[in-house]
């Protein structure tokens, strides 16, 4: 029989990590996928949103986010589900997601939104980090439109910025 204790710590547990909208380790495994990251500077998550940021060994994106160098057909492929890099040179990140809304309304208010939910998990560098990126040309968007995650890469920082906002 498992002591009282241990039962309640456990399901605390549980339930505990039921609430957070993302794990670390899970979300640092996704993004690895899209660039080489090191060390994380930070890490939060709720119920609500997520947010984090990480140092980059290298900006070069991988193969497992498509690079598209225009807004109309990373919405195509944001339709499809797919995870899709807006790297066009002169537009910054904000630009893109404006773009983006222009060509899929439902879409891109969706990402747009759950970027500026995510600010909630931020702290005070992060935040700043993220809305110098946002408005930085030659910085790349990703988007996840299925996990709802807006990154922005920061080359010139070597710096990756995640948000995630709820995912209702």
């Amino acid at each position: 029989m498992i002591p009282r204790v241990i039962f309640l710590a456990a399901s605390a547990a549980m339930v505990l990590g039921a609430c957070q909208r993302a794990e670390e380790g899970e979300l640092r495994a996704q993004v690895e996928g899209w660039l080489s990251v090191g060390e994380t500077v930070s890490f939060a998550s709720t119920r609500a949103c997520a947010a984090a940021a990480y140092r980059l060994v290298d900006t070069q994106l991988k193969s497992a986010v498509r690079v598209v160098g225009d807004v109309p057909s990373a919405a195509r492929m944001l339709a499809e589900g797919r995870v899709v890099a807006i790297d066009a040179p002169g537009l910054t990140p904000d630009a893109a997601l404006l773009a983006l809304i222009d060509a899929d309304l439902g879409l891109g208010m969706r990402l747009r939104i759950s970027g500026l939910e995510a600010r909630a998990c931020m702290d005070a560098g992060v935040e700043d980090a993220f809305f110098r990126a946002l408005s930085k040309p030659g910085a790349v968007v990703i988007l996840d439109p299925r996990e709802r995650i807006v990154a922005l890469v920061d080359r010139e920082a070597r710096l990756l910025i995640v948000a995630i906002g709820t995912d209702t």
